[in-house]
């Protein structure tokens, strides 16, 4: 199953559970019907949730886009996310890794 697969069964999946008007019973059995056979689990559930998805207003479709971080990015957030921990290691007193220091000089600062 895909990244995009999994996202979008997901964010079907939130929906349906918080939001239960937004699906309704009608349009959640024509999604059922369309997603076919269900011998092959994963790609039942990616084909009923696009099919949900598409049925959605936009504003919900767009979140996928906010799930997807471009490959560039990815270095560059993992790099700064260590280098802060890292950093953030010289905060204590000692220079040991204090497990309630740290999060104090953050909520203080």
């Amino acid at each position: 199953m895909t990244e995009t697969a999994t996202t979008t069964i997901l964010l079907v999946r939130a929906i349906e559970d918080t939001q239960p008007e937004a699906v309704p019973a009608p349009i959640a059995q024509k999604a059922v019907d369309y997603a076919g056979d269900p011998t092959k689990e994963e790609e039942w559930f990616a084909r009923r949730a696009l099919f949900l998805l598409d049925q959605l207003p936009t504003a919900y479709r767009s979140i996928l886009q906010l799930s997807t971080i471009p490959p560039r990015w990815g270095m560059a957030i993992g790099g700064g996310a260590c280098l802060l921990g890292l950093a953030s290691n010289y905060l204590s007193p000692s220079g040991k890794i204090h497990a309630l220091w740290n999060p104090m000089v953050l909520l203080v600062t």
